[in-house]
């Protein structure tokens, strides 16, 4: 009985050890890990020169990441939710414990983030503030 209670601080332990080294790993030793990923090569200057980013493509690459994080958020729950619906109505089962306006704004995130990702030029000109 003993044993079993002191079982699990055996796996606890490493659980809560790992994450935090490496952590300290990756905040006091990145010289380390860009040096041993060759991350410094051809990285002369301190500066980054993105070049000449106009308003217009901040506003497109801000449209990519937006739609991008809106399918990667809600694609796990649109399936899992999805598969489950359609498990019930093969067994006829209740389908009151499904949330199924839950799974309707799961389909319009998907949607528009699809969207976003698809039409990004527009919504960069949409968006655009008008110069006077």
């Amino acid at each position: 009985m003993m044993f079993e209670a002191s079982y699990g601080i055996f796996f606890v332990i490493p659980m809560i050890a790992i994450p935090v080294i490496i952590y300290i790993f990756l905040l006091f030793k990145t010289d380390l890990i860009l040096k041993w990923l060759r991350l410094t090569d051809g990285f002369d200057e301190e500066k980054i020169i993105l070049g000449d980013m106009s308003t217009v493509s901040l506003l497109k690459l801000a449209s990519i990441i937006m739609g991008g994080l809106l399918i990667i958020n809600n694609l796990p729950y649109f399936f899992t939710q999805s598969i489950a619906l359609f498990k019930d109505s093969l067994h006829n089962n209740p389908i009151a414990n499904r949330d199924e306006f839950q799974l309707s704004i799961s389909a319009g995130k998907l949607i528009i983030g699809y969207l976003m990702l698809r039409k990004f030029v527009w919504i960069g000109k949409l968006l655009k503030v008008k110069e006077e």
